[in-house]
């Protein structure tokens, strides 16, 4: 009868385990007249949320730029501390963030520099105040004329420096493509030192190119996404493909010592399927490294997410795909974070492959334990249906839960178009 019983009890704390946790609040967040759009960011050293993305305004065409970069700082609670926006020519592009040391704001991505009909992208680091001030704005110049250039991650490694990963020499299909992959081009890795002086320019130990291809598996590593510190080095993912003909970009990790030299690259295409975007990248909650996105498999057309774990030396360890379950909608994962337990939750979006606008896509949230085995998944909505596409996740270290950042129309003022926003999850 007692071994019944204490079957049943581990049965019931399993099952409740297993639970996708609940809402603990919402907030969106309105820049005036324009659309916003939030990529990434960081839990700050108060327990308050770093939001670092893009937007378009209405009105632009009259200000001379079609999408500015978007930067926000909200307490442990969700209230708006302060919103900034950067840039006056062009497309201009926030990608990631880093809160360093001393309380200023670390912010990389791509700002365009010239005139209103005559732009050059470029890769860009901006310096922000504790009150959201713009302190720094540090671009570089491009490695090719007629090139694209741009930033896509960057981390803190060690007193007074941080390293970078983005593109250079991209090559534009059309002239939004940055928001999401940029074609062409190679992955870069910069190394830089900073001042407490926030009127120098960051001052670079290493550049390196990643513009030949891998040895053995020939594939080249054309954009830096996501960059982390190991004990050993620098380690980045990067969309990374066998030819750009082809057009199939797969999963990428590059490896490196402190001094920037190439350790080892990894090319981690999908068993089944034949295309997979890395849009999400963190160093393992043990050894190795987990990269996150969407797939394209054998067995269905349209975009699935995925979450690969591999080890310090490349192996693959898991490899799971997920979707939701109506046919004909895509899973686009752009998130992901190291759980308490040690298992990681991926933050997506989800909605119709075809005629995008039928319908808003909604925000669905994949939880596995540390071998990638599923241990819940759910498409969250708010009150009357709110809808809101997973951008980014941030494991709360303060209130425990998480906050998934989204890209929303139905928070914030109606009627202002896109929102940042972000759904703050209870602890699982």
């Amino acid at each position: 009868m007692l071994r019944t019983l204490l079957v049943c009890l581990v049965c019931t704390v399993k099952c409740l385990a297993l639970s996708p946790p609940g809402i603990s609040w919402v907030r969106g967040y309105t820049d005036g007249t324009c659309e916003s759009h939030n990529h990434a960011g960081v839990q700050t050293d108060d327990g308050g949320f770093l939001l670092v993305g893009d937007g378009e305004c209405y009105d632009s065409p009259e200000k001379g730029f079609t999408r500015q970069i978007t930067v926000a700082k909200v307490d442990p609670t969700g209230n708006m501390q302060w919103l900034t926006n950067v840039g006056t020519v062009g497309f201009n592009y926030g990608k990631n963030g880093v809160e360093l040391p001393d309380g200023t704001f670390l912010v990389v991505g791509a700002i365009s520099e010239g005139t209103k009909e005559n732009f050059v992208e470029k890769r860009v680091i901006i310096r922000f105040s504790k009150a959201g001030t713009v302190l720094h704005t540090q671009t570089f110049e491009n490695v090719e004329n007629g090139g694209v250039d741009g930033l896509m991650g960057v981390a803190i490694a060690g007193p007074k420096l941080v390293v970078v990963t983005g593109y250079v020499k991209g090559v534009q299909t059309y002239t939004d493509q940055p928001m999401f992959l940029i074609q062409g081009g190679y992955a870069v890795l910069t190394k830089l030192l900073y001042s407490d002086d926030y009127t120098e320019d960051f001052k670079v130990i290493f550049e390196h190119i990643f513009d030949k291809p891998q040895d053995t598996t020939r594939f080249t590593a054309y954009q830096g996404m996501r960059v982390v510190v190991d004990e050993n080095g620098y380690t980045f993912s990067a969309a990374s493909y066998t030819t750009p003909e082809d057009g199939n970009t797969n999963f990428g990790l590059v490896r490196t010592d402190v001094d920037g030299n190439v350790r080892s690259m990894t090319y981690l295409p999908p068993s089944d399927g034949y295309q997979s975007h890395p849009y999400a990248f963190t160093a393992a909650s043990d050894t190795g490294y987990v990269i996150a996105g969407l797939t394209l498999r054998y067995v269905d057309d349209s975009p699935q997410g995925r979450i690969l774990k591999v080890s310090s030396t490349g192996e693959v360890e898991f490899d799971t795909s997920f979707r939701q379950e109506r046919k004909g909608y895509s899973t686009e994962c752009y998130g992901v974070s190291i759980c308490p337990d040690g298992g990681y939750i991926v933050a997506c979006g989800t909605g119709p492959e075809t005629n995008q606008g039928s319908e808003p896509w909604q925000n669905l949230v994949q939880r596995v334990d540390r071998r990638g085995i599923s241990l819940w998944k759910k498409v969250y909505t708010g009150e009357n249906s709110r809808n809101g596409t997973g951008e980014y996740v941030v494991t709360d270290r303060v209130r425990g839960g998480y906050a998934i950042y989204m890209d929303t129309q139905d928070w914030g003022d109606r009627g202002t178009g896109g929102n940042f926003a972000i759904m703050h999850l209870d602890q699982d």
